[in-house]
């Protein structure tokens, strides 16, 4: 490895081999760079009689912008490094700002050009990257570095968590997913736990109505006078999804409502009535506390409402 200035001309930018990331380089970075020029150094390889770029994509877009005809650079051989030994590199370089989606594209390329086993990068190269070293979890980078460019970028936008990223790449259909991205995801700030029930009830109501996203949305839309929101939509998918469901939980509430519990008492069911029972939860600081609850327990089984209760449980939907 040398360490020389080293003329932009002779980089080879079409060549994206080891670029992680396509996030533009911020304001800070750009005024350092004007004010003290390039301390960092960017790493480059050779290739023929030009180079490629390592790490430094940002740094060297910014000497363009800034009209600089060389960058400082520590350059390697080719026959230097392995592709694993340069993704570590990689990652070294940018240890402290590299983000999840990035880790999982340097898995990906050692994956597809490193010709190693994938036990092998289970074993030594997740740990390196402060990963959970399973074969799932590789699976989990691969899968997410393979999804589409347009998914990715919403990630590093802060449109989408990694995890959504995650969930999104386990769909088998490249349009539905993007749809879901353009049309829900992208729009609306779900958070992981409602993403999945989203994804699931939304695969559900498209297969068995035959609908595309597009079509669903603007059902939804229109279902709701142009109201939108977040709850709305995951209310109104919910219904289209589950009618039944949603009606038998209307009743279920507004006979739980009807018993007048305290605030200390509370009662559980399966949540989507598949059990034949409810769970009476009750938290008591006092004697009279309890006494308080049992008689307005023993009011509402003598007027019939907890029978009304336990018979819509039994019913299901």
């Amino acid at each position: 490895m040398l360490t020389a200035e080293v003329v932009l001309s002779d980089i080879d930018l079409n060549d994206t081999t080891y670029l992680i990331s396509d996030v533009a380089p911020d304001q800070k970075l750009i005024d350092s760079i004007s004010e003290l020029g390039l301390i960092n150094p960017v790493k480059l390889i050779k290739k023929g009689n030009g180079y490629i770029v390592l790490s430094g994509w940002k740094r060297i877009n910014v000497a363009n912008q800034l009209g600089s005809n060389s960058v400082y650079a520590q350059v390697y051989e080719t026959a230097e490094f392995s592709t694993e030994q340069i993704c570590r590199l990689i990652y070294s370089d940018n240890k402290e700002r590299i983000s999840e989606l990035e880790k999982a594209e340097l898995l990906k390329i050692i994956s597809d050009y490193g010709d190693i086993d994938q036990n092998y990068i289970v074993e030594n190269v997740l740990p390196f990257f402060g990963l959970n070293p399973t074969l799932n979890n590789l699976k989990k980078q691969l899968s997410v570095a393979s999804i589409e460019p347009e998914l990715k970028k919403g990630c590093n936008e802060g449109k989408l968590s990694f995890e959504q990223l995650h969930m999104l790449s386990e769909i088998d259909e490249p349009e539905l997913r993007e749809a879901i991205y353009k049309h829900l995801l992208k729009v609306y700030k779900f958070n992981n736990n409602e993403t999945r029930d989203l994804i699931k009830d939304l695969e559900t109501v498209i297969r068995r109505r035959k609908l595309s996203v597009d079509e669903l949305a603007g059902q939804i839309i229109s279902k709701n006078n142009g109201k939108t929101d977040r709850n709305t939509i995951r209310k109104t998918i919910k219904e289209l999804c589950y009618p039944k469901l949603v009606k038998t939980e209307q009743k279920y509430n507004e006979l739980v409502k009807k018993l007048k519990l305290g605030k200390t008492s509370r009662l559980v069911n399966h949540p989507y009535f598949e059990s034949n029972e409810i769970e009476l939860r009750i938290k008591i600081k006092e004697k009279n506390d309890l006494i308080e609850e049992i008689e307005k327990l023993r009011i509402s089984v003598n007027d019939g409402r907890i029978e009304e209760l336990l018979n819509l449980i039994k019913e299901g939907f």
